[in-house]
């Protein structure tokens, strides 16, 4: 579930009693360490708040190429994923759950897209181009440091492909 904050920074969520939820702040901007937090526990009706310490983060420059030339691909949708995995106990069985802090950005007239991340992060990006999604690139993030990934499509531009459809025996269509 998604919440947003007020003009205080206080944010409500209606969850699940004893559901195990990924919290985290989720902006283009600003970044925030994820946890794992049961909000309503089932068992003993305690209320556990979620309190989240925001920064901006360390830059992460995204940089999407297509053809032998590297010509930057413009307005292009990147996919900027960071995985938090968790346990938890539940009837006496050890599970595993996975969240996520996911937002996407877009590249500018350059080809170039920004992110911001906390230092030690974990980053799976990729660019879903309509005609051509990228595969998975994987990025650290460093603290002061170069957080570059760059994404090349070899093809320059789109491809017609030609279909022929089957109408089944019978079948009266146009």
């Amino acid at each position: 579930c998604y919440a947003f904050t007020d003009a205080t920074g206080h944010f409500k969520a209606d969850c699940i009693p004893g559901a195990t939820y990924t919290v985290c702040v989720n902006d283009r901007r600003l970044a925030s360490k994820m946890i794992d937090l049961v909000p309503y526990e089932l068992d003993t009706g305690k209320s556990n708040s979620a309190a989240l310490e925001v920064t901006e983060g360390e830059p992460v420059e995204i940089r999407v190429t297509s053809g032998p030339s590297r010509e930057p691909m413009r307005n292009q949708w990147v996919y900027v994923r960071q995985n938090h995995s968790y346990t938890w106990i539940e009837n006496g069985e050890r599970r595993n759950g996975t969240g996520s802090r996911d937002h996407p950005v877009w590249t500018d007239d350059n080809g170039v897209a920004y992110a911001q991340a906390l230092a030690g992060s974990e980053l799976r990006v990729s660019v879903n181009a309509g005609e051509w999604r990228s595969p998975a690139h994987h990025l650290t993030v460093k603290k002061d440091g170069t957080n570059l990934i760059e994404i090349h499509r070899e093809i320059a531009g789109e491809r017609e492909v030609i279909g022929r459809m089957l109408a089944p025996k019978g079948a009266d269509v146009e």
